[in-house]
């Protein structure tokens, strides 16, 4: 089966939050304070706990260290999908929500934001371990594209400044 090519490490998992309640983040998010943004669902609660159930069930490596976008619905997926690890925050990755289009950003911030993330898809996770790297859905046209809930969009990274390669979308709810 195809998840048996995690065992060995080397790649990055990058994850939507799981399903977040209905409405909008405040105007201006205060990143420290879930009340002024969209947070978790019971339902992405479950997906949360759905991904990390297929991640240990299988046995699938990963680094101590889980990435994540500071929005609390990112912060909260990782915690409850991989409870044993730490959480780095990388404020770079709120900025895909941006690309969306909700919000009016330059060319030159869209350009950043990219060039930010795709630096963090570039690097290879620690020799035998996964990086799970915790964020936002992309525009269609835009990196990774649409992300469902559920799906692990599996990188193999080649190397700062060397980009990277999409292996597969993977739906975690059919294993």
């Amino acid at each position: 089966m195809k998840f048996n090519m995690l065992l060995n490490g080397g790649f990055i998992v990058y994850f939507r939050h799981g399903e977040a309640t209905i409405g909008k983040d405040y105007p201006t998010v205060i990143f420290s304070d879930c009340q002024t943004q969209r947070n978790l669902s019971e339902t992405g609660r479950w997906q949360a706990r759905i991904i990390g159930t297929v991640f240990s069930n299988k046995g699938i490596p990963v680094e101590a260290t889980i990435i994540s976008s500071p929005f609390c619905r990112a912060i909260n997926t990782a915690r409850i999908a991989f409870p044993n690890k730490n959480i780095c925050i990388n404020y770079s990755l709120a900025g895909v929500v941006a690309l969306s289009g909700e919000v009016t950003i330059s060319d030159v911030e869209r350009s950043a934001i990219i060039r930010d993330t795709k630096s963090l898809l570039e690097l290879p996770p620690a020799i035998g371990q996964n990086r799970i790297i915790i964020g936002h859905s992309f525009p269609k046209e835009v990196m990774l594209g649409d992300v469902p809930y559920l799906t692990g969009i599996v990188i193999k990274p080649k190397g700062w400044g060397n980009g990277y390669e999409i292996i597969g979308k993977w739906d975690f709810s059919k294993i």
